[in-house]
């Protein structure tokens, strides 16, 4: 399709904005490349630190493949593996630079990537974010659902408005990548530098601060990959063994794949660092629910809780520990504190909605977080069979009907969805349509589905069979 001339615009200032970094060895032989892009007028721009990881010097040139001068490393990101660089070359005639937004990528939404315009088809590449994931000290990602070049690690992405949406990232020997949002580029955790490009090269704390073992590990646990994920923690720990967070995080790791000695190694080496460390406690009571040991782990979660009031994720595991124990009051509480504190968490207000549907004298209340959860993601499970509820219960069971359809095409086995489009269509008065969705219904295992095919099916199909 033709793009409008403001995209176009859009993309060639974009264009601009890009740089390419090709990294050399200390022979001068190439060893990788990454992308990167212009943030301000006066040539600060951000890229990933594998340049450094790899080689030991990285040179950068511009969508005219003109070289750029590396002034001054200003900061690095060790938790998203990215550098913020001052170029002193930048020129006002020849560059713009791009500006951040906080919107998050919609899930199954056309976006674009820019690399290198020398590259096939002008180094842009179209496809579309995939499904959504949140995780600690990056928040709310997509995965790209296309294989891309690594070529592309780094590159600045547009969202099909043509905003700036997102930093492709590639993880080492795995074909999907992910979107990192820009919310990391104005975090707290980001370390200052501030050495000239030179003495940054020469100084010891290159070695460490360019590592991506965390990033790396990070991200690995969102695609499940366990022992990758504990290989890139300690990939770094090797380098700074003094950091608590790493452990806790290892911990976790470990936990997953069934290395209960070595999680509860990891934990006691945390503490031992950090004895106030919020990620060990929460590590803690991962540990402790894995072994069912509930009240220990309660404990843990106030524990991290008490030194990280806005710790997001320990509200909602909180909060589903007293959903367990039926205290609904307190766990309502503690997942409308998980979704304040990072509106980016999708699963906060997803539960906070599924309380309010079953225990509030108001149910339909719960749609706005519900809309909230699928807006970030809408791959969670049942979130658009509890909007059908929603708006059942509000009697418009037209536009119940097109949640419950979202509802299975996400889940062809979501028995409560077809349950309840069944009972939407027979509010409507087409009662075949409700009648085969009770039969679908029987068929992935809901056994209430039989009950309504006696109760208001029977004479339907005795009508059918004597129209034949």
């Amino acid at each position: 399709p033709a793009l409008s001339q403001g995209l176009v615009e859009i993309i060639q200032k974009t264009q601009k904005a890009v740089i390419q970094g090709v990294t050399y060895d200390s022979n001068g032989y190439s060893t990788d490349s990454v992308m990167g892009f212009f943030i301000s007028a006066d040539g600060l721009a951000i890229t990933p630190t594998s340049g450094w990881q790899y080689g030991d010097s990285i040179q950068f040139t511009d969508h005219t493949g003109t070289k750029l001068s590396i002034h001054k490393i200003i900061a690095l990101h060790p938790y998203a593996g990215l550098a913020l660089v001052q170029l002193s070359t930048w020129n006002e005639q020849k560059h713009t630079y791009l500006t951040p937004t906080n919107t998050p990528a919609p899930v199954n939404r056309n976006i674009l990537v820019f690399g290198n315009p020398e590259d096939h088809n002008e180094g842009l590449f179209y496809t579309q974010a995939g499904r959504a994931f949140f995780q600690l000290f990056i928040r709310r990602g997509t995965f790209v659902a296309a294989q891309l070049p690594q070529s592309l690690h780094g590159a600045p992405v547009l969202n099909e408005t043509g905003r700036f949406s997102g930093i492709l990232f590639h993880l080492p020997a795995f074909n999907e990548p992910v979107l990192l949002p820009l919310s990391l580029l104005d975090d707290t955790l980001w370390r200052s530098i501030d050495l000239p490009y030179e003495e940054f090269l020469a100084s010891r704390q290159k070695i460490p601060d360019a590592q991506q073992g965390i990033v790396q590990g990070l991200l690995y646990q969102i695609t499940g990959h366990w022992i990758e994920s504990a290989k890139a923690f300690s990939s770094y720990l090797k380098m700074s063994p003094e950091k608590a967070d790493l452990y806790a995080l290892r911990a976790i790791s470990r936990l997953n794949y069934d290395n209960q000695l070595g999680c509860r190694e990891d934990i006691e080496q945390a503490f031992a660092i950090d004895k106030a460390s919020s990620l060990a406690a929460y590590a803690n009571a991962l540990s402790y629910m894995h072994q069912q040991l509930y009240k220990e782990a309660d404990d843990q979660l106030r524990l991290a809780l008490g030194t990280n009031p806005a710790f997001a994720l320990a509200f909602l595991e909180l909060g589903k520990l007293q959903v367990a124990s039926n205290n609904i009051k307190e766990a309502y509480i503690s997942f409308s504190k998980a979704a304040e504190a990072d509106s980016m968490l999708a699963e906060a207000f997803y539960e906070k909605a599924k309380l309010t549907q079953l225990h509030s004298p108001e149910p339909n209340t719960a749609l706005e977080d519900l809309q909230k959860a699928a807006q970030l993601d809408p791959n969670l499970p049942g979130v658009f069979s509890l909007m059908g509820n929603s708006k059942i219960t509000s009697h418009d069971y037209l536009e119940a009907i097109r949640y419950f359809n979202q509802a299975i095409n996400l889940d062809p086995n979501d028995g409560h969805a077809y349950i309840n489009r069944g009972m939407a269509w027979f509010n409507v008065g087409m009662k075949e349509n409700a009648c085969k969705d009770w039969e679908l219904a029987g068929k992935v295992g809901m056994p209430q589905a039989f009950k309504l095919l006696s109760r208001h099916c029977s004479e339907l199909r005795k009508s059918f069979l004597q129209n034949r």
